[in-house]
């Protein structure tokens, strides 16, 4: 859920979610208060469309920033699984 009140934006994350879900939201609607301005029901659906694009990748660089993604080995058959527990995130992120 969004609200606005002159400068001030907030989005609340469902805290009844596991933490490892709650993760994922917070970092895409952390990125559309920090990158994006209007009411996107008022956008035409393309330029909607792109601004959900863009907090999608935001999402995965901020929940598993590339310099930390280089000291893995990815030949290993459990990486995934060890990405996922190691950044706190979900298997799908991964």
């Amino acid at each position: 859920m969004a609200s606005e009140f002159g400068r001030f934006k907030s989005k609340t994350i469902d805290n009844r979610l596991p933490t490892l879900m709650q993760r994922e939201p917070f970092y895409h609607e952390l990125y559309h208060i920090l990158r994006h301005a209007g009411q996107q029901i008022m956008m035409p659906a393309s330029f909607r469309e792109l601004q959900e694009s863009e907090a999608r990748n935001f999402t995965m660089y901020a929940a598993m920033p590339l310099h930390m993604l280089k000291n893995y080995v990815y030949t290993q058959p459990e990486i995934v699984v060890e990405l996922s527990e190691q950044f706190r995130v979900t298997l799908e992120l991964c």
